[in-house]
């Protein structure tokens, strides 16, 4: 819902050490409203953030079969889904989509031509899935795209391992979805 805000800005670091940049660079460089979307597991990670003059939309895993775009914490969980496709011969890019808007032009360009999968602990018809769709058709490309979240129903409460498998949100449900998905558009 916060994508539909007029001059919102909308960020979602991946970990805490992302967290942590993103808020110091959005107060230097965001002059409207702004959201920080995080997750709950405040995992303090352990890469450096990638310094968003550089790129919103840091690519952490070259690829040329596909682009697996991942919002937040789920970037982890698309980092080892894709270790377990490159095994089966399918190489993912992997991109951590930690700025969803304003969307960036440069996103766009990354993808394009690539079957892409978007990954987010949201509903992706309220989140990236349904944002790059609706960007993509504006393009006037077809998008080839594969949205992966939670579904439009109630999550039994549980362990976050056990909410994410009953979605399908556990690595080898991913990479078995994705794999589904390229030999479809194959």
């Amino acid at each position: 819902y916060l994508l539909q805000a007029p001059g919102m800005t909308v960020l979602c670091p991946s970990d805490g050490r992302e967290l942590s940049y993103l808020l110091t660079w959005a107060q230097a460089h965001v002059p409207g409203p702004l959201a920080l979307c995080y997750g709950k597991q405040g995992s303090p990670g352990d890469r450096a953030p990638v310094a968003m003059e550089l790129a919103a939309w840091p690519c952490l895993r070259e690829g040329q079969d596909a682009a697996l775009c991942c919002v937040g914490e789920t970037l982890g969980l698309g980092l080892s889904a894709a270790e377990l496709l490159e095994r089966q011969g399918v190489r993912l890019g992997v991109y951590n989509a930690r700025q969803l808007k304003p969307l960036p032009e440069e996103a766009l360009e990354a993808l394009q031509g690539l079957p892409t999968i978007t990954l987010e602990e949201n509903a992706p018809q309220g989140g990236l899935g349904g944002l790059l769709a609706l960007a993509l058709g504006r393009a006037g490309r077809q998008p080839h795209l594969l949205p992966l979240g939670l579904p439009d129903r109630f999550v039994a409460q549980g362990t976050r391992l056990e909410q994410l498998e009953s979605c399908g949100l556990l690595p080898e449900q991913i990479a078995d979805r994705i794999a589904r998905f390229l030999r479809e558009e194959a």
